[in-house]
């Protein structure tokens, strides 16, 4: 019985608990009986029916059940025997393979069972100029790459019997299948090569033909490109790079005479005083000093690793291929005294991050395709983008005024900007330095801002973090009420105007608060001097205050008829204490921020809340650092919207800790 699903699925005792309620069934032909007639159909003679039956096989292959059998039914012998027995080429062979494919991805039957025939017969077809049925050539591509990642004996016959320049062709193909096929099988043959051979097709002209194929017939043709060839330029991508990974992982060796040498042209080419034609003439300390080492035996700043030697590689690769920039570079930046940026250590410190960024050494993802169109635009990416990010590290240097002990500081926003760069997909090095030289140190400042508002303003929002802001606000509350209350027991000048409204110059009263907090001491004072409490001979008790008025509520405000000095009168900063209807105490505040800590320290006096602006900003920033504080410890853990439930009481409370 089948289910009627989007695969029809053989259901057998086996696989029964599979079927559902709801699921629709439909008698049909047994899988040993199936698997039977299309064996006996393969043997026909007739060319459109055995085209049929290799059509129907491939659509049963995919179930399990039916695999099962036709491959007892030595299905698998039958098909390569028609491959191996193919006097020429027809469609039919495309189908056998197809058929071929999706028996073995059942995994039933070990891939080492077959023949070197068979696979030599697929690589006649690959290697074939005059080939013209693209459908064989891909699936025999397709097969070939599942011998190479899981036959261990057959490998070697596949590794050697390909040809590259007939995968390059491939490529450049317009069969989008065979295009994918062909770098899928490069890749698998560099995944499974011992490192001399993958080091032989990932750098030089066989790597640059491959690439260049990519680009040109992938890349270029197309603004769209599938995502299974999005895997595979990836793929490749990450096993090209990670050719850097033994430099990565060395250190330097004295011994090494051609690494001696590279060491020795760094100050030969940054500094016109030595002489670049004498390699035996041995180069100052102060050389090495200027360059940037941190220490006076300069090889031994690259014996960290990552990057190790990787890191002098990329900086004898600069010094070579854009000599006179890098004798600008380090001379620019020495004339900058305390703000010069070190060239050795910006270089390695960088080459470490790009290690980080292009994860060097990290074997591929089976689902990845975050591919770089710049990596197939350079012959040799790595170096070409360090060459790059060097120059706009030391723009973004200037930019933020860093001196050496700035540079992790530096590097934090360098990685920002070349990631955001690569995350643009530039296709070419100019676009790619045209993307990173528009980062600019403020832009990426402001995106960090606005990275961080978002994560504040969203764990800000979560029930838990709003239930504990209500619970700190009202300790955050209370201590500015007593920092106001405190403020009016320290005491405040206030200026003295006449019957006449008029500002009497250089002269003040003084107003302060009992240290119990129930009486207003006030008098005259002078402007530097700060009386004590006895010296204040007036005085008005908290509890006889009747009201607090602001403004053109205040009685000498009434008076002044809006004008004090022939100046507007001041109303945002006058408030009075009322008594009764003849006894008040008017004030003219200094300052906006006087008046505010003194209406609001008034109120609370007087059992009110506070109400100023300044003391909202004071409580919220206040309130702000607090919640910061509280949250360090889940800081970019996820903030669920409700508590955890409390478990249930256990059973019983018959338990207790021995603590001996």
């Amino acid at each position: 019985m089948r289910k009627c699903l989007l695969k029809k699925l053989q259901q057998r005792q086996e696989n029964r608990h599979g079927i559902k309620d709801g699921h629709m069934l439909k008698l049909a032909t047994s899988p040993e009986l199936e698997a039977q007639a299309v064996s006996d159909s393969l043997c026909s003679t007739d060319r459109e029916d055995l085209r049929k039956s290799l059509e129907h096989l491939s659509q049963l292959s995919k179930d399990s059940t039916f695999a099962s059998e036709f491959i007892r039914l030595a299905g698998i012998e039958q098909l390569i025997g028609m491959v191996e027995k193919a006097a020429d080429v027809t469609p039919l062979l495309g189908h056998a393979l197809t058929a071929f494919q999706e028996l073995m991805e059942h995994s039933i039957v070990s891939w080492d069972t077959l023949t070197q025939p068979f696979v030599n017969k697929l690589l006649s077809y690959i290697n074939d100029r005059d080939l013209q049925e693209q459908t064989l050539v891909a699936k025999s591509l397709n097969v070939l790459e599942s011998v190479t990642l899981n036959s261990t004996n057959l490998y070697k016959v596949v590794a050697d019997g390909v040809k590259i320049d007939n995968l390059v062709r491939h490529i450049s193909s317009h069969h989008q299948d065979t295009q994918e096929n062909a770098i899928g099988l490069i890749n698998s043959v560099l995944l499974k090569a011992p490192p001399k051979k993958a080091k032989m097709l990932t750098s030089g002209s066989t790597a640059k033909s491959i690439r260049e194929a990519l680009r040109l017939s992938v890349l270029g043709r197309s603004s769209t490109v599938r995502k299974e060839m999005k895997h595979e330029l990836y793929v490749f991508q990450v096993l090209v790079i990670n050719q850097l990974q033994q430099r990565a992982v060395m250190k330097f060796d004295t011994e090494n005479k051609e690494d001696m040498q590279s060491l020795q042209l760094l100050p030969r080419t940054c500094f016109p005083d030595v002489d670049s034609g004498s390699s035996a003439q041995p180069v100052k300390q102060s050389h090495w000093k200027r360059l940037g080492f941190a220490s006076e035996k300069p090889w031994t700043d690259f014996n960290e690793t990552p990057p190790g030697v990787l890191a002098l590689d990329t900086m004898v690769y600069f010094a070579k291929q854009h000599g006179e920039m890098c004798a600008k570079w380090v001379s620019e930046n020495l004339s900058r005294g305390e703000y010069q940026c070190p060239f050795a250590r910006a270089s390695i410190s960088l080459t470490k991050m790009l290690c980080e960024i292009l994860k060097v050494g990290e074997p591929p993802s089976e689902t990845s395709q975050d591919y770089m169109p710049v990596f197939y635009a350079c012959d040799n990416a790595f170096m070409d983008i360090f060459c790059v990010c060097i120059n706009l590290m030391t723009k973004t240097w200037r930019e933020m005024r860093a001196t050496a002990k700035d540079l992790d500081r530096v590097m934090t926003i360098v990685r920002r900007q070349i990631t955001g760069a690569m995350s643009d997909s530039p296709s070419t090095l100019e676009q790619f330095r045209t993307v990173c030289y528009g980062l600019t140190y403020q832009k990426i400042t402001d995106i960090i801002d606005s990275e961080k508002k978002i994560i504040e303003d969203s764990t800000s929002r979560a029930p838990p973090v709003v239930r504990l802001r209500e619970q700190i606000r009202p300790q955050i509350v209370e201590l500015v009420e007593q920092q106001r209350q405190s403020y009016l027991v320290e005491g405040t000048h206030f200026p003295t105007y006449s019957a006449t409204a008029k500002r009497l110059k250089g002269v003040f009263w003084y107003c302060r608060l009992s240290p119990n907090k129930k009486v207003l001491h006030y008098g005259e004072a002078d402007e530097n001097s700060r009386p004590s409490i006895e010296a204040l001979q007036s005085k008005i008790p908290i509890a006889e205050v009747k009201q607090l008025v602001f403004g053109k509520d205040c009685p000498h405000m009434k008076r002044t008829k809006g004008l004090i000095g022939g100046a507007a009168t001041p109303y945002d900063v006058a408030f009075s204490l009322i008594i009764d209807e003849e006894r008040h105490l008017n004030f003219v505040a200094p300052d906006e921020r006087t008046y505010s800590i003194w209406t609001d320290g008034l109120r609370v006096l007087l059992g009110h809340q506070m109400q100023d602006r300044l003391a909202q900003e004071e409580i919220d920033t206040l309130l702000n650092m607090e919640m910061k504080l509280h949250l360090l410890d889940v800081e970019n853990a996820p903030i669920p919207d409700r508590e955890p439930p409390i478990p249930p009481d256990p059973p019983n409370f018959n338990f207790a800790y021995n603590y001996e």
